[in-house]
């Protein structure tokens, strides 16, 4: 449906939105299919020493006085929400240095989704009781501090507000198919100039809405249906609290248009589908 839409749409930012969705969407099943369970154990540990390297990497830059962001992402958020997905994957004695790293990246949503993903995962079930709530009263103290007086004023009811009434404004015109691939980009952030908004958003900052602004609400209906349908596998799945984080981080976040992100969140996902065979 998306790669139709965006074909008949003719434009640019319809067909790369569309090649992105579709290259990311192939990879993840194709990878869930191919996996053994041997190869799951590899995958798991490269993901854990990616993340391990990247939360020192930032507690180094942290304490030089600088952002930290990481190796490749441009914003210290997006390195949180990769630490917060794998998170619940790590052992007890590798999971502080993950935390620590969740912490310099200040990002109250990456907090919140690593305490979800904790409380998920069958193995952190018991200390997630007392590491979730400490995670949380974190993400709310973060919250705090970047919405006062040297922040934006409680941007997520502000600022996203601003951008998202308009969205919702539109949608009422077309509720069913939504504005289709890339549809977002090419309207919303022109509709912001026009009403005066300064703070432009070229993206949602939340996959569902994206997803419901560009596809509708048969987009909705056939996600649901995907999701739905796999639902037995991915709960049963030894990702289920990176899963649970990652559905979290979607919730808030543009995960899947961050291009330093979308690899790693592209395994999950593939180990997530894999058909988990006991016996």
């Amino acid at each position: 449906m998306v790669d139709l839409r965006a074909w008949r749409a003719g434009f640019e930012a319809a067909q790369v939105q569309a090649l992105w969705f579709t290259v990311g969407v192939l990879a993840m099943l194709l990878l869930a299919a191919a996996i053994t369970t041997q190869a799951a154990q590899v995958v798991q540990s490269v993901l854990l020493a990616v993340g391990i390297g990247y939360a020192v990497l930032m507690l180094v830059q942290w304490i030089s006085g600088h952002d930290p962001v990481g190796l490749l992402f441009g914003s210290p958020r997006y390195a949180a929400t990769l630490l917060a997905v794998l998170l619940p994957l790590s052992s007890k004695r590798l999971a502080a240095i993950l935390a620590a790293g969740l912490v310099a990246g200040q990002s109250y949503l990456a907090l919140l989704a690593g305490a979800v993903g904790l409380l998920a995962q069958p193995r952190w079930r018991r200390e997630a009781r007392w590491i979730a709530p400490a995670l949380i009263v974190g993400a709310l103290a973060i919250f705090a501090l970047r919405s006062g007086p040297s922040g934006p004023p409680w941007p997520v009811w502000q600022t996203r507000a601003e951008a998202y009434s308009l969205a919702i404004s539109d949608l009422r015109e077309r509720p069913w198919l939504g504005f289709g691939p890339g549809g977002w980009i090419t309207t919303v952030p022109f509709r912001q100039i026009k009403e005066g908004q300064t703070d432009l958003f070229t993206r949602p900052h939340s996959e569902l809405l994206g997803w419901i602004y560009e596809e509708g609400l048969v987009g909705l209906a056939l996600l649901v249906g995907w999701v739905t349908a796999n639902a037995r596998t991915l709960w049963a799945s030894d990702v289920v609290g990176a899963l649970a984080a990652l559905t979290t981080l979607a919730v808030g976040l543009h995960v899947f248009h961050i291009a330093a992100l979308v690899p790693w969140l592209v395994l999950v996902l593939a180990l997530g589908l894999r058909e988990v065979r006991h016996g």
